[in-house]
């Protein structure tokens, strides 16, 4: 097996990275595509949809999280769905925090 080698900061292998560079834009425009679609667009524990007078609110601790954001219409749903959010919530907030630590110590 081949040693895979680190895309990271400081270039994109071989060529220089033009092409891969567009590769990379044209990936990333797509992922961003498919996250966009993939996000909830009701609240979770009523399933009211946002629209007139309708404004979802992620919750707070898990928010960006892994699994995208948890949306809630207002804060009786959120109160009234913490006992079954709250085993997703804290992971998903402590991953987070985690990975956010992670990315600081980068040396690019």
């Amino acid at each position: 097996m081949r040693p895979t080698r680190h895309l990271g900061c400081r270039g994109a292998g071989p060529g220089g990275g033009q092409g891969s560079a567009a590769a990379l834009e044209a990936l990333a425009a797509a992922a961003g595509g498919e996250a966009e679609a993939a996000r909830p667009k009701a609240c979770v524990a009523c399933s009211q949809e946002a629209g007139a007078g309708v404004r979802l609110k992620p919750c707070a601790g898990c928010a960006g999280g892994p699994a995208g954001r948890v949306l809630y219409c207002g804060a009786a749903c959120q109160g009234a769905d913490w006992k079954r959010h709250k085993a997703f919530c804290k992971p998903a907030a402590a991953a987070a925090k985690g990975d956010a630590a992670a990315g600081s110590s980068e040396d690019c």
